[in-house]
């Protein structure tokens, strides 16, 4: 051992009441501090029968390459060092330890401490706060710049709202860095230590992957919270009790490891396989049911659409999602279906689903629906352990005004990462005296818009309905943009364009009244339309189309596969 490598009784190894191990401590690490402590009474004679270094290794520990045994104390007046916090690439470990800490909420960061020689050991109330900014083109992490770490410490990251904390720093059984040769082990505990890391990273820098020791995200690490997953078109979703009963198997949603992690965002609904004239729902929205007590096993969703040629009622699928926790795979059935009556025949916007809290309304005002209603092709995104759900969100709009410009999210409301990239548009009501005398039974599907590069101050968005008897789609441009903090989306303009396989010839099937439907390419249909319109309807009397509510989520925080919305979606694996 170096001679400059000192025991200080003014720096204890252990914190205060930590110096007898309690009857049920870990025997490895009542041995290893038998060691350690050897080692300080007779060094020599540990040299001489068996290293410290190989007996801690033999014990799961060594310190870092070319580093002493035991952190020497600091030397001197502290200088300033920036402190980096990569928080975007968590281990498989951090992710599936707390993942009830990551699902929700927004996350602060801290450097917790304890400087050399003081009786304060990693004290909340002594924790410095970190700030949350982006660190590259790619990633949002934290930073501070401070003098007022000397010593060991470590970062803690803590839910903005219901204050739970979670540090990677602290005693082996609870520290991610446990046995890491980053850490010092000062029986029991494992502490990323300033004298340590001046010999690997140099004075003035320090970062750190979360809970690793790795010091920046692994160049092949991939996100794939926000991937979205669409199911094979023509598959109908069974019953629950067809699955039940064994006369049908459930509908297989792929991996995930909670049921309440899924975020469905549309799907298809058909009358029974009917085809032509007879189907006027195509893609519809879906709806988490908040009225149901969802489980890491079971949650719910509903999906919702009003025929044109049928205006008394919303028709509603309950679609159950259930984890099997033995295969990590989870399975979809319908559960029930039901109606919601209207008051006579809906008038404009009052047709639209999207236009309600559709959990809530269907569970007050639904009725039993014994008629054929089937569901296929769902389209959702199954964040994993340690990745964070998003929120939901919904806006109708009037008669007298259809979406023009809206304030989606007020400055200083919407968290930390100032970045639109974090808004998913999910679907919006089509609108409009064009089809169905102004009556909003289409929903537009929407779609990032390749043909712009988004930034994190600006996305653009194409919005796709296939809605009436005749083979137009109508196709509106918004764009998603930062303007002083605040998030606000602007119609921009409108186009359309005819599908030439004939939608009113009575030939094909409402499983096609789907824009994700084969052969249709909504980017490519919008650059070269068969017809094109500056701005987009702003009221019912202009006669045309525009939008007439609007459904969207917000990530919790930036990550990195949000910047990815623009690809096509998966197949469910």
């Amino acid at each position: 051992m170096s001679a400059s490598v000192q025991a200080d009784a003014g720096t204890p190894l252990l914190p205060p009441g930590a110096r007898d191990a309690p009857s049920n401590f870990p025997k490895r690490m009542i041995r290893v501090l038998a060691v350690t402590s050897f080692a300080f009474l007779g060094g020599a004679f540990a040299s001489q029968h068996m290293g410290l270094r190989t007996a801690l290794a033999r014990q799961g520990w060594v310190p870092c390459t070319g580093c002493p045994l035991l952190a020497p104390a600091p030397g001197g007046t502290q200088s300033e060092v920036t402190f980096t916090l990569h928080s975007a690439c968590k281990t498989p470990e951090t992710k599936s330890r707390y993942a009830d800490f990551f699902r929700t909420d927004e996350k602060l960061a801290y450097l917790v401490r304890h400087n050399y020689g003081s009786p304060t050991f990693f004290e909340t109330d002594d924790a410095i706060p970190m700030e949350r900014m982006r660190l590259n083109d790619k990633e949002y992490g934290y930073r501070v710049t401070t003098d007022a770490v000397n010593f060991e410490w470590g970062f803690m990251l803590k839910n903005a709202r219901t204050g739970e904390q979670v540090r990677e720093i602290g005693p082996a059984g609870a520290s991610l860095l446990a046995d890491t040769n980053c850490t010092q082990m000062y029986y029991p505990y494992f502490n990323r230590v300033m004298t340590l890391e001046q010999i690997s990273q140099g004075s003035t820098e320090r970062e750190f992957v979360f809970g690793t020791c790795g010091i920046e995200c692994p160049p092949d690490y991939v996100d794939t919270a926000f991937a979205q997953y669409l199911g094979e078109s023509k598959i109908v979703v069974p019953t629950c009790g067809d699955v039940a009963t064994g006369a049908a198997a459930p509908y297989d949603a792929g991996e995930a490891d909670d049921a309440r992690s899924l975020s469905m965002i549309s799907a298809v609904l058909t009358r029974g396989g009917s085809s032509g004239r007879e189907v006027k729902f195509g893609r519809m929205a879906a709806f988490k049911d908040t009225t149901y007590a969802s489980t890491k096993t079971n949650a719910r969703w509903l999906v919702a659409g009003t025929e044109g040629t049928d205006t008394t009622q919303m028709k509603v699928a309950y679609v159950d999602v259930t984890l099997n926790e033995e295969s990590g795979r989870l399975s979809m059935c319908v559960s029930s279906k039901k109606s919601v009556p209207f008051d006579g025949r809906c008038r404009y916007i009052e047709c639209a689903p999207t236009n309600y809290d559709m959990a809530v309304k269907a569970a007050e005002e639904g009725r039993e629906y014994s008629d054929a209603l089937d569901l296929s092709s769902p389209l959702f995104m199954t964040p994993r352990d340690g990745d964070a759900v998003p929120y939901e969100y919904f806006q109708g709009f009037t008669n007298d005004a259809y979406l023009s410009t809206y304030t989606m999210h007020e400055a200083g409301t919407w968290g930390k990462d100032v970045d639109v990239r974090r808004v998913i548009l999910t679907a919006a009501a089509t609108c409009g005296g064009s089809s169905y005398s102004g009556n909003c039974v289409g929903t537009y599907t929407p779609f990032v818009d390749t043909r712009f590069t988004p930034t994190a101050d600006e996305q653009r968005w194409l919005l796709i309905s296939f809605v009436g008897e005749a083979e137009t789609v109508k196709m509106v441009s918004v764009r998603v943009y930062n303007e002083g903090g605040a998030i606000k989306i602007s119609a921009m303009d409108r186009a359309w364009w005819r599908h030439r396989n004939g939608f009113n010839s009575g030939t094909r099937s409402g499983f096609e009244y789907d824009p994700y439907a084969e052969g249709f390419d909504p980017v490519a249909a919008y650059a070269s339309p068969e017809g094109r319109a500056d701005g987009v309807d702003r009221r019912f009397s202009d006669g045309g189309y525009g939008i007439g509510t609007l459904r969207w989520l917000l990530a919790v925080e930036m990550s990195p596969s949000l910047a990815r919305m623009g690809d096509p979606p998966l197949a469910i694996q």
